[in-house]
């Protein structure tokens, strides 16, 4: 019986180590969780997306109706009602790729001085064609530099064909 302290007081200060170890995790977790959605940022507005368009990049154009599906060859844009949010609202509204890269951007200014409601992707530098795959558009409010709020969003999907 003398023996049972000296077997498990190894095991117990490992089990230690791991439960310390989780709290930081979890505390580091909530430090990040925090400085990138601070309390008391929401506001409740909303950004309308009229839709996602064919898009002409030398007139600059959007055309047809609105799709959720895009040949990898089409180029399109996200029409965006800027008048939906206020006005000295500070925004951002950027495609991501099925990579999260961002190909494709308008802002960060503020929606009333944002003219056009187009936002395109932009291919890739170097190819001619989008790189197939769920492309994510996202309008941010700002705070700071940093977004804070999502006011909008929408998916696409460009085929492999």
């Amino acid at each position: 019986m003398t023996g049972w302290p000296d077997e498990i007081d190894p095991l117990y200060r490992a089990i230690r180590l791991v439960g310390l170890m989780a709290l930081l995790i979890f505390a580091a977790g909530l430090v990040e969780f925090l400085s990138f959605e601070p309390p008391g940022q929401a506001t409740g507005t909303t950004a309308r997306i009229t839709g996602v368009y064919a898009y002409d990049p030398s007139t600059r154009t959007t055309s047809g109706a609105a799709a959720e599906r895009f040949g990898r060859g089409q180029p399109f844009a996200a029409v965006v009602d800027w008048s939906s949010i206020p006005s000295q609202t500070t925004v951002a509204a950027r495609w991501f790729d099925s990579f999260g890269e961002v190909v494709g951007q308008v802002g960060p200014a503020t929606a009333g001085s944002i003219g056009s409601g187009a936002v395109p992707v932009a291919l890739p530098q170097g190819l001619k064609e989008n790189i197939p795959g769920t492309y994510l558009f996202v309008v941010e409010r700002l705070s700071r530099g940093q977004a804070v709020e999502v006011l909008a969003r929408r998916l696409v999907e460009v085929e492999r064909t």
